[in-house]
């Protein structure tokens, strides 16, 4: 949380995982370094949600994440809601 290359204060990846080919489910290739950390972050947190609903167990690095992401995610409309289930 919040390391080098992270979206917005939140997850990153590593430096090996920079180097490989970056591809999402439907094929697309993603080749900016900004749209690689908005998709990692975005994915990391769903699912330590998907976990946490599952599971039970209070994350303290999901609701963090969720704060940064939602400010972003909400800026401008007045109001922030937050996804708590899948």
């Amino acid at each position: 949380m919040g390391q080098k290359g992270a979206y917005a204060g939140s997850f990153a990846m590593t430096e090996s995982d920079w180097e490989r080919p970056f591809r999402l489910y439907t094929g697309e290739k993603i080749t900016t370094r900004a749209g690689r950390s908005h998709v990692i972050a975005q994915e990391a947190t769903r699912m330590l949600r998907v976990i946490g609903n599952e599971t039970g167990e209070d994350i303290p690095a999901l609701h963090e994440s969720e704060a940064r992401l939602g400010d972003l995610i909400f800026a401008g409309e007045g109001k922030k809601e937050v996804i708590t289930s899948f």
